[in-house]
């Protein structure tokens, strides 16, 4: 079987390439239901669809905190009910729509009383049922920094155990290095250390028959960039088990911040402690000093608490990781040398994101959606649309390896093209603070 990528502008001339004419495109209903109509009925047939369950993952990384982020902080609201409802069109059992957002995030104010109400009017009008899901086993209230654990229980998830075979193999140490911000360094150790790489997968993965991400293309502070295979983590519902970087500096077998200070070390050390008693007084106490010793060592725009710059060798395996399970994995937790299920992207790149994402990125005015069934290759295009040197960002770097033994079409407005041709319809794109220099 060819694996596919299909691209279609959604302009019409290059002066329309602009951010004012694409944020209305968000408003067309009927020209963005038009792509999508005609890229899944190209792709799909009836009876991929008809009487089975279907699971539409979409990014909602975080409620908006400013005017733009509508636009280029997760997946338009738009797109994610037009193909609702061309799934609809196709009969399936049911639908779910999915997906964990930062611990942060204020749910209720990411997923509006109108858009609830949208989706039952849908539900009632082809008479399916379609329910929301947050797939976060744990929430905090940063207001209050009050933390609300175990909001729904182990029985919803699958723990996969990807031992030696895991990306994060290579990197693990004895010292239990890694990290992810916000959270207890113990727990993580319990779940990621040699010989053993366990990943709490949302149920749901496995108990519906399609699944279909619906990425927005944003730039990324610690992974370079974020599409269809940064989009996966998540399924993952407790980010306890999500390695994102591995703490002190390069020299010191880390890959949190380049150059060795011992400002940053104890800042660490106070941050961990802190972390390990989130509900405490004392914990936030902790979590302070270890802000303010971070802040008086003066990092660059490189240094980030979170590793958020081009050094970081951890998230990248995080997601490959995740992606494996998601194509290789079945409900018993084990990962098969077969691909188990196809996995559909329709990615938002109508407006996309640049500069600091993926929680504050800025507009970028790409005009494109794009569907694929290999989320390696639709992140190696989306990779070329945004002028991206690949051989400089590890996950993408990585996903090229898996299109040397598949056969492939890529299409741009209908006609077949090369890899090499699709960069001439992408654009150049700021990065995030840590990645300016990621080329050098």
């Amino acid at each position: 079987m060819t694996d596919f990528v299909d691209i279609e502008t959604v302009y019409d001339s290059i002066e329309e390439r602009n951010l004012y004419f694409l944020s209305s495109v968000y408003s067309e209903k009927t020209r963005m239901r038009s792509v999508v109509h005609r890229m899944m009925n190209d792709h799909f047939k009836s009876s991929d669809i008809t009487g089975k369950s279907v699971l539409l993952k979409p990014n909602w990384v975080r409620h908006e905190l400013k005017d733009s982020d509508y636009l280029c902080l997760r997946t338009s609201d738009t797109l994610l009910l037009c193909i609702l409802e061309e799934v609809l069109l196709l009969s399936p059992s049911k639908v779910l729509i999915a997906d964990a957002p930062v611990q942060g995030c204020i749910w209720d104010k990411m997923i509006t009383e109108e858009f609830i109400q949208t989706i039952e009017t849908l539900s009632n009008q082809y008479n399916i049922p379609v329910s929301v899901k947050d797939f976060r086993r744990t929430v905090m209230d940063v207001e209050h920094g009050t933390v609300s654990k175990d909001l729904h229980p182990m029985s919803d998830y699958i723990v996969f155990d990807l031992a030696s075979n895991s990306y994060l193999e290579p990197i693990t140490t004895p010292d239990n290095k890694f990290r992810v911000t916000c959270y207890d360094p113990d727990r993580m150790a319990e779940v990621h250390h040699k010989g053993l790489h366990q990943y709490c997968i949302a149920k749901d993965v496995f108990d519906y028959d399609v699944l279909i991400t619906i990425p927005k293309l944003k730039t990324h502070r610690m992974a370079g960039m974020t599409n269809a295979l940064k989009l996966l983590v998540g399924i993952n519902g407790d980010k306890d088990y999500l390695p994102h970087h591995r703490i002190g500096s390069v020299n010191e077998g880390g890959d949190n911040y380049k150059d060795t200070s011992w400002l940053r070390t104890m800042a660490n050390c106070f941050t961990d402690a802190g972390n390990r008693r989130r509900d405490s007084k004392i914990g936030r106490l902790y979590s302070l000093a270890g802000s303010l010793l971070w802040k008086y060592s003066k990092p660059d725009q490189a240094t980030m608490v979170n590793a958020g710059w081009y050094g970081n060798d951890t998230i990248w395996r995080t997601v490959m990781d995740i992606n494996t399970i998601a194509l290789f994995g079945d409900s018993n937790g084990c990962i098969h040398e077969d691909q188990q299920r196809r996995l559909y992207t329709i990615m938002d790149g109508v407006v996309g994101g640049q500069g600091d994402g993926p929680l504050h990125p800025s507009p970028s005015a790409l005009g494109v959606i794009a569907m694929s069934d290999n989320p390696y290759l639709m992140d190696t295009i989306a990779g070329e649309l945004y002028h991206l040197n690949y051989k400089r960002i590890p996950l993408l770097n990585e996903a090229r390896k898996f299109l040397n033994n598949i056969e492939y079409t890529i299409t741009v407005n209908s006609t077949i093209t090369s890899l090499d041709e699709v960069s001439q319809y992408g654009i150049d794109v700021l990065m995030s603070p840590g990645w300016v220099d990621y080329n050098k």
